[in-house]
């Protein structure tokens, strides 16, 4: 019975510790998406009346997709996975050195699969 009880005394300490290492993970995607958030707007000090849905650039959105996701705010994701979907085309990887195009091109990827959106997409 003693050995029972020290086991679950364990067990809860273990989902304790758990608790509060997603706490310092979502506190760190939290503070990368503002970041991000705020690179993609041109910093804070940004007038309100300048700022744009669609301000910033690809590799801002995709990080933001793969940040929001993450943090479960999905619509947020999926329309700056959709910013980039609409950026990143064919033409527009043809002006780019391959190793942008093969960044961009996986990171796309991985952020469509994170966002079950990989379905006969291609880029």
């Amino acid at each position: 019975m003693r050995l029972l009880s020290v086991r679950y005394r364990e067990a809860g300490s273990i989902l304790r510790n758990c608790s509060r290492s997603r706490a310092v993970f979502n506190t760190g995607l939290e503070q990368a998406a503002k970041t991000l958030e705020s690179a993609r707007i041109g910093g804070a000090r940004r007038p309100v009346h300048m700022l744009n849905p669609d301000d910033g650039f690809d590799l801002q959105w995709l990080l933001l997709a793969q940040c929001y996701h993450q943090l479960g705010k999905n619509e947020k994701a999926e329309s700056f996975l959709k910013l980039a979907n609409e950026r990143v085309t064919d033409s527009f990887l043809q002006d780019r050195n391959w190793q942008e195009r093969l960044r961009l091109q996986s990171l796309l990827a991985e952020t469509r699969e994170m966002l079950g959106q990989d379905q006969g997409q291609s880029n």
